[in-house]
């Protein structure tokens, strides 16, 4: 079951997440806008209950007033094989509880 909204309490951010950089002004603007006209597509990834994957996407439903999805997940190298490009195994996803 998806994890109720915190639009109002979000979820710490996982150290490993900051070493990728916040989208500003425009690129931002163009998230915000586009998760308001077609909504979220991809969950927010949290890894020990803290966002590892997805920082941008949590600020941009806020921004829009959108409900955030968080999905969890077990292992920390999907998402490095994710964010560097790396083909690995895809585990599977459990809804934030």
């Amino acid at each position: 079951m998806p994890e109720r909204s915190r639009v109002h309490d979000q979820y710490e951010h996982h150290p490993l997440a900051e070493m990728f950089p916040l989208l500003k002004d425009a690129e931002f603007a163009d998230l915000v806008e586009d998760i308001r006209k077609h909504g979220l597509r991809e969950p927010i990834i949290l890894f020990e209950q803290k966002v590892i994957d997805g920082r941008n996407r949590e600020r941009a439903c806020i921004k829009a007033g959108v409900e955030p999805r968080y999905v969890r997940d077990a292992t920390t190298g999907w998402w490095h094989g994710r964010t560097t490009g790396q083909k690995v195994d895809l585990p599977a996803r459990r809804p934030a509880a």
